[in-house]
């Protein structure tokens, strides 16, 4: 049975795509939940990631499970709520749309182009978990700042962590080098605090996301990084216009359009690391 499921490519795609649902159903939890319990009048153990169970946002009456499944749910309930018949935004099943389409590419990209994993299915399960963590994280990340873009620090900073974890066997990069590079950005993001006085959180924000993408690259992520700024006036024009489309202030689009640029740029770094194995 286990050679089946894993010679059978169209069946591991299937189950790799609802298991990136399921993982974007999480993430939509965490978009919606952490704002919320970042606020200071939010009582986190009454409210957490876990507690209470899902509610309806207009009336709080509770969801069913079988109203949670990931996209099945929100596709038989035509995209309203079964309570109080409110819609239910599309960003929901975007998320574990894209979330389950991203963890179907890497994998498909993991298994047709790094050779010498193929043969080692400790490394390969390794690097997948790794992987899928980047870009689950990098969701996260994203989808959270689009509800609210100044309280991501918390996944940023996880973030980093989990990309020094990452590196303790160099699997992207030598760890001294990630160490080394990721502090000196965390430090040079804590001494400009002092020096800018608008906008900190812009600031605090997007040397945080530089410091993170060191941590798991290395000198790698530079490069990205680079080519991804050069481009970023594409994204301007498009936040621009997100701007007149959902009302949003301009610090906050500006906000989101920086760690878009940073989360871009580590999404590409992983392309470089990978294609350079």
């Amino acid at each position: 049975m286990t050679y089946f499921v894993w010679q059978s490519t169209p069946l591991i795609w299937a189950l790799i795509f609802v298991l990136g649902s399921c993982v974007g159903s999480l993430i939509n939890v965490v978009a919606y939940r952490l704002p919320i319990m970042s606020q200071p009048d939010t009582d986190t153990r009454c409210f957490n990631l876990a507690y209470p169970p899902s509610r309806c946002p207009s009336c709080a009456r509770d969801i069913k499970p079988w109203q949670n499944v990931p996209i099945i749910g929100y596709l038989w309930l035509q995209g309203r709520t079964s309570c109080c018949d409110k819609p239910i935004a599309v960003h929901y099943l975007l998320t574990e749309l894209i979330t389950g389409a991203i963890s179907v590419v890497v994998f498909a990209y993991l298994t047709s182009s790094v050779e010498p994993l193929a043969h080692n299915n400790a490394a390969f399960f390794k690097t997948l978990a790794g992987t899928f963590a980047l870009f689950w994280w990098l969701i996260a990340i994203v989808a959270t700042g689009r509800q609210d873009a100044s309280n991501v620090s918390s996944l940023w900073q996880s973030f980093l962590w989990l990309g020094l974890l990452a590196n303790l066997d160099g699997q992207y990069c030598p760890l001294p080098e990630a160490v080394g590079l990721a502090c000196t950005a965390h430090a040079i993001g804590m001494l400009s605090l002092h020096w800018v006085t608008q906008q900190q959180d812009r600031s605090r924000l997007f040397f945080l996301g530089l410091a993170a993408g060191l941590a798991w690259f290395g000198s790698v992520f530079l490069l990205p990084l680079a080519l991804t700024i050069l481009g970023a006036g594409t994204v301007r024009l498009g936040a621009t216009i997100g701007r007149f489309a959902n009302n949003e202030s301009s610090a906050e689009l500006k906000l989101r359009t920086d760690q878009n640029v940073v989360a871009t740029a580590i999404a590409l770094s992983w392309f470089l690391s990978v294609w350079r194995t």
